[in-house]
C-alpha cells in the first residue's frame, strides 16, 4: 500500500534543509496536480491565443506536423509554455477526437465527449486548439461549444476548478464523481488516460463500461503481461493491470474494431511488470476511416489503421520487447518510478550511475549538504493521516 506524500521546504547552504510544510494523502495529491495540470492549462490557453501568429497556410501539413520545433522558432516559449509542459503528444488524443467527429459517417449526429479523470479539463481548450487549426482545410459540422463535455472524477478540487476554468460553457459541462453515477448520452466518445486501471477493478467491469454506453473509445492504460488480469497498488491506490486478450475479445463480441495506436513496456514504481497500450476501440462502419487518416495525417499523426481485434494482441507486443529490455525498464523505474516510456539504449546503466554520482558531488560541492526534507512538521502530517484512517 503506498500513501502520496509531498514535502516543501526549504534548501539551506551548509546547513540542514529545512521543511516548511508537509501534506500527505488526498491532499498532497491534488497539490501536485494542481501545479502539473494547472500549468498546462494555462500553456495551452496561451499558445490557443497565439494561434494566428503560427498557422500554417498549406494543403499538406498543420503546424502539429513539426511541433517540437516550428513552434518556439515563431513564439517565446518563456512567455507561453515556461514549465516545459506543451509537445506534439500533447495533442495527440485531441486530435483523434477531433478526427472522429470530422470522419463519422453520420455527421447530423453530434457525440457527447467523456473523459474519466478530467481533472480540469484541459481537453476542451486541446480539441478547440485543434478545431481551430484544422477549420481552414476541413468542412469540419462541429465546434466546441456546441458539445457537450462529461467528466467522471473523484476529486471535488478537480470538479470544482474545471468548471470555474469553463465558465463561459458552463452549461454544457456535466460531471460525476463515480463512473457507477454516469448517465449515457445518446452517442458518446470515451477517452482516458491511466485513469481506467484505478477505477475499474476487473476487464470484465471496464469491457461492460465502454461497449454499453460509447460508439467509441481512446484509452491508455496499463495491461498485464500475463494471460490473467493482476491487481497492485500505485499511488496510494488499488490498481488493476487488464487483461489485453479479453478486453480485446469482450469489445469484438460487442461489434468494435480495435487498433493499437502506440505501446510499450513499463514497471510503474516498481509494483509489477506491465504494457501500456493505448488502443482505439471503434463501432463498425461508424467512420469514414479515409478521412479519419486524412485529418490525423494533416496533423503529422502517422498511424498504421490496422483492425486487430481478431488478433493476439499480448503475445505480439511482447515478441517487440526483449528480456534485456525488461532489465532495463526495471532498474530506469527504481529510479524514475512515473509512467513513461524507457530509453532503451546501449550503456544506459552505467550513464545513469555516472550521472547519479556526479550530480550528488555538484550538490555538495555548492553547499548544500542536506536536501532531506523530514522533521516533526511531517511526522505530524503521517499522523493525522494515519488518525483520519483508523
Amino acid at each position: 500500500m503506498r500513501t502520496p506524500i509531498l514535502l516543501w521546504g526549504d534548501l539551506v547552504k551548509k546547513n540542514k534543509a529545512v521543511t516548511r510544510r508537509s501534506l500527505v494523502g488526498e491532499a498532497a495529491h491534488e497539490c501536485m496536480y494542481a501545479w502539473v495540470y494547472l500549468t498546462e492549462f494555462l500553456a495551452v490557453r496561451r499558445l490557443s491565443s497565439n494561434l494566428e501568429k503560427i498557422k500554417m497556410k498549406s494543403e499538406v501539413c498543420s503546424i502539429l506536423s513539426d511541433f517540437n520545433q516550428k513552434t518556439w522558432e515563431m513564439l517565446d516559449r518563456k512567455q507561453i509554455d515556461p514549465h516545459f509542459q506543451l509537445n506534439k503528444a500533447t495533442f495527440e488524443t485531441p486530435s483523434l477526437l477531433n478526427a472522429i467527429f470530422y470522419s463519422r459517417k453520420n455527421p447530423l449526429v453530434l457525440p457527447s465527449v467523456v473523459e474519466l479523470g478530467q481533472t480540469f479539463f484541459t481537453a476542451i481548450d486541446k480539441f478547440n486548439l485543434i478545431e481551430t487549426l484544422s477549420k481552414d482545410r476541413f468542412a469540419l459540422n462541429y465546434n466546441t461549444s456546441s458539445i457537450n463535455w462529461i467528466g467522471i472524477d473523484n476529486s471535488e478540487f478537480c470538479n470544482t476548478t474545471s468548471t470555474t476554468l469553463h465558465d463561459a460553457i458552463q452549461q454544457n459541462i456535466t460531471i460525476y464523481p463515480d463512473w457507477k453515477e454516469f448517465v449515457p448520452h445518446n452517442e458518446s466518445i470515451f477517452h482516458s488516460r491511466f485513469v481506467c486501471s484505478y477505477a475499474f477493478q476487473s476487464t470484465a467491469s471496464l469491457a461492460d463500461f465502454l461497449s454499453d454506453h460509447f460508439d467509441c473509445a481512446v484509452i491508455e492504460d496499463a495491461f498485464s503481461i500475463n494471460p490473467s488480469e493482476i491487481s497492485v497498488y500505485n499511488h496510494g491506490q488499488r490498481e488493476t493491470f487488464f487483461n489485453l486478450t479479453l478486453l480485446n475479445k469482450r469489445m469484438a463480441d460487442a461489434n468494435f474494431e480495435t487498433y493499437v495506436l502506440d505501446y510499450y513496456g513499463d514497471w510503474p514504481s516498481g509494483s509489477a511488470p506491465c504494457l501500456v497500450v493505448k488502443i482505439l476501440f471503434l463501432k463498425k462502419n461508424l467512420l469514414d476511416l479515409e478521412k479519419f487518416k486524412e485529418f490525423l495525417t494533416y496533423h503529422g499523426f502517422n498511424f498504421e489503421l490496422k483492425d486487430q481485434s481478431k488478433e493476439d494482441i499480448l503475445t505480439s507486443l511482447l515478441s517487440k520487447i526483449s528480456s534485456s529490455q525488461w532489465k532495463k525498464i526495471y532498474r530506469n523505474k527504481k529510479t524514475n518510478p512515473i509512467w513513461g516510456k524507457t530509453e532503451i539504449s546501449e550503456g544506459h546503466l552505467m550513464k545513469n550511475l555516472i550521472k547519479s554520482f556526479y550530480n550528488k558531488f555538484l550538490i555538495f560541492k555548492n553547499g548544500y549538504r542536506s536536501y532531506n526534507l523530514s522533521g516533526r512538521n511531517a511526522d505530524e502530517a503521517i499522523i493525522s493521516y494515519i488518525n483520519k484512517k483508523i
